[in-house]
């Protein structure tokens, strides 16, 4: 019945058309506005959680490379299988901090303004300030949403490195 969900844009420029239309009904406007709202915070609630498993990959992967550089730095006697595996290990837990720690690089994440808010020509008339309301929530979320899939992204690569030292510390385990 529901095809996956997966993050289809909307023209904003169409959309404003559309919103600022007299054909289109207050109630209308009313329900993307509520609709609106709760993609909004949809949207802040998916960044927090990618950002909580994030920094777990980020603890997870600093653990596993100081692990890997104690444990091994000290063994003078290793062959050179196990030579390979600690340094395809190492450089792989590196490689999720570098990514992991890319990704809470601090940016401003773009918000309405409070001039957009309080909309200067738009004090007389709430029907149109809540249309512009409904727009600037609509660009507002087309950004966050960037931004948060921009950091899944990373995250699903940060994994995949944590995963391959998992890997390579259970090798190293068995030889």
């Amino acid at each position: 019945m529901f095809k996956r969900q997966l993050i289809h844009p909307v023209d904003v420029e169409a959309t404003e058309v559309q919103i600022y239309s007299p054909s289109t009904p207050d109630d209308t406007v009313e329900e993307f506005y509520r609709f609106g709202q709760i993609l909004f915070s949809e949207s802040l609630q998916r960044a927090s959680e990618i950002d909580r498993k994030l920094t777990s990959m980020l603890g997870w992967s600093v653990a596993a490379l100081a692990s890997l550089l104690v444990k091994y730095s000290r063994t003078p006697q290793l062959g050179v299988t196990e030579k390979a595996l600690i340094l395809v290990a190492v450089i792989s837990a590196f490689l999720a901090i570098v990514l992991a720690s890319s990704a809470f690089k601090t940016r401003m994440w773009p918000s309405p303004s409070e001039q957009d808010w309080f909309r200067e020509d738009l004090w007389n008339d709430a029907k149109k300030l809540r249309r512009y309301h409904v727009i600037s929530l609509l660009l507002t979320r087309h950004e966050h949403i960037k931004r948060i899939t921009r950091k899944a992204d990373i995250l699903r690569r940060v994994e995949v490195l944590l995963l391959a030292v998992g890997v390579l510390i259970a090798l190293l385990l068995i030889f």
